[in-house]
Formats: structure tokens, sequence, C-alpha cells
């Protein structure tokens, strides 16, 4: 159990900063926040759904951390009350990890 949730923190912590701030190889999340993110010219505010998540690291890491902790629970076939505790964990230390080390 102990081993599933390091591996839900690490692989969450590592999705969210790929998303939101590599260029990653090919700039290829670059070419996905510009395909799904709309700006506002004038001031750069984010105006629809993905511009708002991709432009805050919690909002992101909710995200990227309930897929992380589903797959993780059908991966290893473990009990569904589980996946809320691996969702949960792995957004508090995703959030740290992220506001310490960015």
């Amino acid at each position: 159990m102990l081993e599933q949730l390091i591996l839900c923190c690490l692989v969450t912590f590592t999705m969210t900063v790929m998303l939101k701030d590599m260029l990653g190889p090919f700039d290829i999340f670059e070419t996905l926040r510009g395909a799904l993110c709309d700006y506002n010219d004038a001031n750069n505010d984010p105006v629809n759904f993905f511009g708002k998540l991709f432009n805050c690291h919690w909002c992101l890491a909710t995200w990227v951390s309930a897929v992380v902790a589903l797959v993780t629970v059908i991966i290893f076939g473990m009990w569904w009350p589980y996946f809320f505790y691996l969702w949960l964990s792995a957004i508090a230390v995703t959030g740290v990890v992220y506001e310490k080390v960015m």
C-alpha cells in the first residue's frame, strides 16, 4: 500500500510539472497547452476551462491525481475506498512539493 501511495504522489507531481511548466520533447506540452487554452489578449487571463486548469497547479494536480489514483486502483486491484485515499494524498503531496520546489 505504501508503494502505491509513493508511486501515485511521484507520478502526479511529475505529470503536473510536465503539463504546466515544461516544453517537453519537440515542444509537445507547449503545443498541448496552446491547443487547449484560450487567453484574453488584453491581459493574458485564461478564458476557458482548460486555460484556467493549466494556469493553477492545484487545479491541475487535482485532475491529474484523480486519473493516476483511478489507474492505480484498477491496475493493482485495490478496493475502491483506496481510490479516495490515494487521490487526496497525491493532491496534498503534489501541492506542497510544487510550492516548495518550484
